[in-house]
Order: C-alpha cells, then sequence, then structure tokens
C-alpha cells in the first residue's frame, strides 16, 4: 500500500498522465468539429442528393435551377406530338394530350426531388440521404388528368355508339297481332375505356385504343302479358248518342284468341337468340266476330222513310207572309232532332219561345175565343204537319191538342195545337232505332215533315181517319155601326163552323185491316160571323143630284 501511494506522489507521474488526457480530449473535439463540419456540409447541400431519379433519369447533383432547367427542357413539350386514336372496326378518332386533359406536372417533380432528405429530423436525414445509394428514389412521371374533361371525352365518344334497347311489345291493329321482339342496346364500357386510356399515356407516345363496347340486352318477353295483350272478347257494334245529340255507330269489336302453348314457343325462339335485333313475328291470332256487326247497323241506322206529311201555305198577304216567316223558323228548328228508342220529342222544348228576339213575327193567333194577332201566329201548322207524320210512322204521341176553331190545312180531327208554356206537342220513339225529324219548306211554300229510321215491318202501313160526330152552323152576329149608312153591310170575320169530330188510326197489314182504333175526340168551338150593320140615316140633301 505505501508503494502505491509513494508512485501516486510522483511529480513526473502526473504530467504524464495529464498530458495524454489532453491529447485524447483535443482528438476527440477535432473529430467532432470535424463530424459537424462534415454533417452541415451534407445537410446543407442545396443541390439534389444522389441517389435521386425521375422517370428513371438521374438527377442526382442537380442545383434547383439546374433541375428546373432539366425538368423544363424534357418535359415541357413531350406531350405535343402524342395522340391517342381511338377505333373500332368502322370509327376512328385522333385526340391530343390536351384534348383529353392529360398535362404534366413539373412543378411537382421538382419539389419531389428537392424535398429528399430534407423532411424530419437532422439524424434522420443523415440516415436517408446515407441510404440513397443502395436504395435510390424513383419519383414517377407526374401526370395529371383533368377529370371532368376525360369524362367529357368518353361521353361524347359514348354518343356516337350509344344506342337505346328496344323493348319487345305486341303491336295490334285490327285483327292482327305482331310480335316486335326487343333489340339489344349498346354503350361504351366507361370504366374499361378509363383505365386504357390512364395505362396508355404513361408511355408519353401516341397509343392505339380498341373503344370497348357493353351490350344491354333488352327485357326478356313475357308470355303471360303478351298473351293477355292479345286475347279480347267480341262486342257487338251499338248505335250511340253522339254529344250534339245526333247518332252514330259504334264499331264492333272483333274477338281475339291464341293457343298459348304457340305463343310460348314463338317467344322461347326469340329469346334463345345469340344476337338480340328487332324483329317482327306476326301471330297466328285467331279472330271472332260478334252477332252485330258494324256493317249492319250502319246500313240499318236511318235507312227507310216511316212517314212524310206536307202542307201549304200562303203569302199573299201581310199576315201570311209573317206566317211563313213564323213557318220557317219554326221548321228549321226542328230539323235534323235525332230521338232514341224511348226518348220523348216536346215541340215547345225544340222552338224555344215564339219572340221577336229569336226572329218570330205577328199572325193571326186563336185566343181567348177569338181570332187575335200574336208573336209566332202560324206554327201550330208546323205543330200539326209533324204530328201527323208521328201518327202515320205510327209512334206514341202523348200531348196533343186541337185547335179552339178548325183550321183549313188539314181535315178535322188532325191538328196540334201549340202554345208556350201551355199546349205542347209530345210524342214518343216507340220503335227499336232512332229516327230523325228532317223538316223541309219549298220555294213555293210547301211544308214537308219526314220521319227517318228503321222500319223492321215494310207491309204495315197506317191511315188516318176522321169522323164527324157533329156540326154546330155559323151563326151571325151583327154589330150596329153608326158610322155606316143605314142598309150597308160589311163582313168582319166570316166565322167557321163548330164540330165535334172523332180521330182514328187505321192499321194494314199489305191489304188486311188489322187495328182500326180512336185516339181522341176533337171539339171545335162555333165561331160566328160578324157582320157591321150601318144605322146612320141619310138626308136629302146627302144624296147627289142627278138629271
Amino acid at each position: 500500500m505505501n508503494l502505491i501511494l509513494q508512485r501516486f506522489r510522483d511529480p513526473h507521474l502526473k504530467t504524464k498522465k495529464l498530458l495524454k488526457l489532453l491529447v485524447a480530449a483535443l482528438l476527440v473535439v477535432v473529430l467532432f468539429m470535424a463530424a459537424f463540419f462534415l454533417m452541415n456540409s451534407i445537410l446543407d447541400n442545396p443541390n439534389v442528393y444522389n441517389g435521386v431519379f425521375i422517370n428513371g433519369y438521374d438527377v442526382g447533383g442537380m442545383s434547383p435551377s439546374d433541375l428546373r432547367s432539366y425538368i423544363r427542357d424534357r418535359y415541357e413539350t413531350c406531350l405535343d406530338g402524342a395522340h391517342l386514336v381511338f377505333f373500332t372496326e368502322n370509327f376512328e378518332r385522333e385526340l391530343s394530350y390536351k384534348d383529353i386533359g392529360v398535362s404534366i406536372n413539373m412543378e411537382s417533380m421538382e419539389k419531389q426531388a428537392l424535398s429528399v432528405g430534407r423532411e424530419g429530423f437532422f439524424l434522420s436525414r443523415l440516415i436517408e440521404i446515407s441510404r440513397l445509394n443502395k436504395n435510390p428514389v424513383r419519383i414517377p412521371l407526374a401526370l395529371e388528368t383533368d377529370e371532368a374533361q376525360l369524362d367529357t371525352v368518353i361521353e361524347d365518344l359514348n354518343r356516337y355508339f350509344k344506342t337505346d334497347v328496344t323493348v319487345p311489345k305486341v303491336v295490334i291493329m285490327g285483327d292482327q297481332a305482331t310480335l316486335c321482339a326487343g333489340e339489344s342496346g349498346w354503350e361504351i364500357d366507361k370504366e374499361l375505356l378509363r383505365c386504357k386510356i390512364l395505362e396508355s399515356v404513361q408511355d408519353m407516345k401516341t397509343a392505339y385504343i380498341y373503344i370497348p363496347l357493353r351490350e344491354i340486352p333488352p327485357p326478356k318477353i313475357d308470355v303471360d302479358t303478351v298473351y293477355d295483350a292479345i286475347i279480347q272478347d267480341p262486342a257487338d257494334a251499338e248505335i250511340i248518342k253522339c254529344d250534339d245529340g245526333s247518332a252514330a255507330v259504334k264499331p264492333q269489336i272483333n274477338g281475339r284468341s291464341i293457343d298459348k302453348a304457340e305463343l310460348r314457343s314463338i317467344v322461347n325462339r326469340l329469346e334463345e337468340r345469340e344476337l338480340k335485333i328487332y324483329e317482327e313475328i306476326p301471330l297466328p291470332v285467331q279472330v271472332t266476330e260478334p252477332e252485330v256487326k258494324t256493317r249492319d247497323l250502319e246500313a240499318l241506322l236511318f235507312r227507310d222513310v216511316l212517314s212524310s206529311t206536307s202542307t201549304s201555305f200562303t203569302t199573299n198577304s201581310p199576315n201570311n207572309r209573317n206566317r211563313g216567316i213564323n213557318i220557317r223558323l219554326a221548321a228549321t228548328a226542328i230539323d235534323g232532332t235525332v230521338l232514341f228508342p224511348g226518348e220523348e220529342f216536346s215541340f215547345n222544348q225544340i222552338v224555344g219561345p215564339r219572340t221577336p228576339e229569336k226572329g218570330y213575327t205577328i199572325a193571326h193567333i186563336y185566343s181567348e175565343g177569338e181570332v187575335r194577332n200574336g208573336y209566332g201566329g202560324g206554327i201550330c201548322q208546323v205543330s200539326t204537319t209533324l204530328y201527323d207524320a208521328a201518327l202515320l210512322a205510327n209512334l206514341t204521341v202523348t200531348e196533343r191538342h186541337n185547335h179552339m176553331f178548325t183550321v183549313g190545312y188539314v181535315p178535322l180531327g188532325m191538328d196540334a195545337a201549340v202554345s208556350y208554356g201551355y199546349a205542347d206537342l209530345k210524342f214518343k220513339n216507340t220503335t227499336n232505332y232512332p229516327i230523325r225529324i228532317d223538316a223541309r219548306v219549298s220555294d213555293s211554300n210547301v211544308l214537308t215533315f219526314s220521319i227517318v229510321g228503321t222500319n223492321l215491318y215494310p207491309e204495315v202501313k197506317v191511315r188516318l181517319v176522321s169522323r164527324v160526330i157533329s156540326v154546330t152552323k155559323t151563326t151571325t152576329q151583327y154589330i150596329e155601326d153608326p158610322q155606316l149608312a143605314e142598309g150597308l153591310e160589311v163582313v168582319v170575320e166570316n166565322g167557321m163552323d163548330g164540330a165535334v169530330v172523332d180521330t182514328y188510326i187505321q192499321v194494314y197489314n199489305g191489304n188486311d185491316l188489322i187495328k182500326d182504333y180512336k185516339i181522341h175526340r176533337s171539339t171545335y168551338q162555333m165561331l160566328p160571323r160578324k157582320v157591321r150593320r150601318g144605322v146612320m140615316r141619310l138626308t136629302q140633301s146627302t144624296y147627289p143630284e142627278t138629271e
């Protein structure tokens, strides 16, 4: 122990030890400083580190300006001559990269190259830089695509190739049915074409791209649906009433049928086709006509004149001229009226009020036991003529009134008086078909009514017979006139005989009388003959002198 203490107390030994420690410390400092300066020179290097490649080309050691120049020189115009050629067997279209929205992001590649070894803590940076020789960083070509522009290009191509699917259907025209087979639609497979475009532009060269098309098959034909569309029960033709009151024949509907097994066989053959193209297949449809056919009804409708009657009038005086105007107005209002089976005709309803606003004029009428003037005078001749036509057509008259006094244009008992709001002429269509009332007034003042319909019994004829029961002779009524010279008479009104008349209908089947019955009794008042009798006495000086 003492020997050891002595050695440490030796001054030479102590100095030697300190020198060694100083040398070691100095060496550490030198090495640290060298490492520090080396690290700073590496980390502060503004150039691209070695081991960095852009699109396969070594850009290590390039300054930022050199890198920028290199990228611009190499890639700025490299896409100008590159195109994509889209084609099929019958189509070709060439588009530039710019047309489809493809460009190179040179700034992005520059930033990526300069950012290698410059991110993170200094130690991690040194590690990354040191590994570049063995594990270089390869920056791919920064191709960018404008998705909206690319979509527009693809959609524009698709518009050229796109065809819509033709849906199968059955077309029925009249009694024929045709099955129209569906046809496939076509369109571009957009996703596949997009992938082909993005893959092709990586080479930055002109490339040919075959346009991929996708088939859109038509929907399958449903046998039950087609069958239900074809099957139809027959329906008889019928006579219908139109909105304007006229009659028309609604056409018959033919029945249709088809063998369902045969239809299924046709459909299966169409569905098994490899190429779904449009095709029209006539179907074996069986047609059944209904019992009542259109042509038969059209031949029956308004086929026959059931009856026709005429009366005449004069226009030789102001009163008669006015009567003629009224007769023509009322006849025009009735002309063309159609009555369906069971419908009732009303004279007052069809003709309406007889007012001056409608053009009616003043003429003689029978009113309150006298012959007076009133609007619409003379139209009773219209109702009378029509009444006789209705009787001769064997229609059922539901309302009829005789005149107060007799009339001269038809035999007694065959007239029909009307007065709006009081007396009407009504009759029903008791036939099985519509009837039409035709009215005509000739230039020679003959009024004719014809009832047109369908006469199922042409051998049956109707006659009208009047049987006078009694007659009341006209009496003379004198009216003293102080303004008329004594002994002179002036007839004011001729007067008319009164009468009681029964009217009968006789129905003949050929020459055989099968019915003879009274339909009504008409009672006509007697209209006195009116005479103005002079009662004024004349003096001697009143008479003219004579030689």
